[in-house]
């Protein structure tokens, strides 16, 4: 017997099909054609009770019945592409809802700011890609453009977090000019008259010291202590100004965490030099360079992200208690500092990773408490100049 499309079912006065025998039988199977269901092979009819066809439900011996039984094993029939299915199917697709350009330009997608970080962190190093295709870039041409990339993506990651008040562009712009030049101009220039200072001296030269203890004390001193000093002035120098709103502590917590970033990314572009210097010497592999030197673009400003950020929220805290508006930044600059010798002198040693999961969970603390408080910028010049 054939296994073309050739039966039809009768239900409600409405007639469904044509089934082959194969899908019929498959139906049969599932329940959903019963013995009482009226079968038959033409949209017209005859109908007859599924259980009086043969091979259905089950076996008759009427002729005068059409048969689902097959007469011969090599008669049946299967359609591996069923061309009049692909076309229906085709002719279903709504081209208006699968490219609804209309409704794209509607919704303007691209003014949305998820979007448009998205699109500046997929297309900022394929246009790098292409910038420096026909062009051999130099060590800062590269060192700058990735560290500033993923220092960046931290801002942009970092801000969807804290939702800081509208700060400003022109601010954040500022903050991070001032310490990716002059901030990096400073600590050179204070490390250097540092070498002429006894007690700063000592402080350096013991960054080097074999002594665990000595070297931990230098990189406190004079490498944290300095640094961080330097990563919070300009955002002591925005927040003693007169604004015109109140501003949250969150936001001056986010002006630090820009100024880190600043730090952090143009830093990445000195210690470049000097990986690829190792690199050259054969003194550490490729493998050993693309690790510490992904590490220094991604991780490490963010590092000193949170540590700005912190010695931030004790700046913010200052003006919102109306209280010891020179001693909490202090005690912030100092705890930042100890964070930071701790994990220069045990960089290489899963105690420097400790410190910064730390760091880490300081920053989160700080961030979580200060939430709700809100400063009044009016009165923070007045606050922090003392009585």
């Amino acid at each position: 017997m054939s296994n073309s499309a050739d039966w039809y079912i009768k239900h409600e006065d409405e007639v469904l099909g044509p089934f082959t025998s194969t899908v019929l039988k498959s139906m049969a199977k599932r329940g959903d054609v019963m013995g009482n269901t009226e079968v038959g092979k033409s949209v017209t009819g005859p109908w007859f009770q599924a259980t009086k066809v043969r091979g259905l439900i089950v076996e008759h011996s009427d002729e005068a019945v059409p048969s689902l039984a097959t007469d011969a094993v090599f008669e049946e029939r299967n359609r591996l592409i069923d061309a009049d299915a692909w076309k229906q199917e085709l002719l279903a697709i709504s081209w208006k809802d699968l490219f609804p350009l209309a409704t794209w330009v509607r919704d303007e997608p691209w003014t949305l700011v998820w979007v448009q970080a998205l699109i500046f962190a997929f297309a900022f190093p394929l246009f790098l890609l292409q910038w420096f295709y026909d062009t051999e870039p130099t060590v800062t041409q590269a060192a700058w453009s990735f560290s500033t990339y993923f220092a960046v993506l931290w801002a942009i990651f970092l801000h969807r977090l804290l939702r800081p008040d509208r700060i400003g562009m022109k601010r954040l712009v500022g903050v991070w000019a001032f310490t990716s030049t002059l901030g990096m101009v400073a600590v050179a220039i204070v490390t250097e008259l540092g070498k002429r200072l006894p007690g700063l001296d000592a402080a350096i030269q013991a960054t080097e010291s074999a002594s665990i203890l000595g070297r931990f004390v230098g990189q406190t001193v004079a490498v944290g202590f300095i640094e961080e000093c330097v990563k919070l002035f300009p955002v002591y120098w925005l927040a003693t100004r007169p604004m015109v709103k109140t501003l949250p502590m969150t936001s001056i917590v986010y002006l630090g965490i820009v100024s880190g970033l600043a730090f952090g990314a143009t830093e990445a572009i000195f210690y470049s030099y000097d990986y690829v210097e190792l690199l050259t010497n054969s003194q550490v592999g490729a493998a050993g360079y693309i690790v510490i030197q992904i590490l220094r673009f991604i991780s490490l400003p963010f590092l000193h992200a949170i540590w700005c950020g912190i010695s931030s929220y004790f700046l913010a805290l200052a003006v919102a208690s109306q209280k010891s508006p020179r001693m909490l930044p202090l005690i912030g600059i100092c705890t930042v500092a100890l964070l930071h010798g701790s994990y220069n002198t045990f960089a290489d040693s899963w105690i420097g990773f400790g410190v910064t999961l730390l760091s880490m969970f300081i920053f989160v603390g700080y961030v979580r408490t200060g939430a709700m408080q809100v400063v009044k910028p009016v009165e923070m010049a007045a606050v922090l100049s003392g009585p």
